[in-house]
């Protein structure tokens, strides 16, 4: 799951603990939310270095690894590369 969607479900849980009149469960709930954001972003840097290590394995087997360079889908027109040369990148 994206950062972007967990940070959608929370904010449409619409929990806000200023508003739960019991301290202890207000406190417990900006745990929760806290421990929830930490191991996010935990996640989503583990991800980035399994991707890392994966590009270097298939690097170290022979493989191409990913291009360096971002040719955006949208408005390709736009775009300064010559359109023969993406046609050839994408087949």
């Amino acid at each position: 799951m994206k950062s972007s969607e967990i940070t959608q479900i929370l904010q449409s849980l619409k929990i806000n603990p200023d508003e739960i009149p019991d301290k202890n469960e207000s406190q417990t709930i900006r745990i929760l939310l806290h421990i929830i954001e930490e191991l996010n972003e935990e996640v989503q840097a583990l991800k980035a270095e399994l991707q890392k290590t994966r590009d270097e394995l298939n690097q170290l087997k022979g493989e191409k690894g990913k291009p360096k360079f971002f040719v955006p889908k949208k408005n390709i027109e736009d775009c300064k590369v010559d359109p023969i040369f993406y046609q050839e990148m994408r087949s």
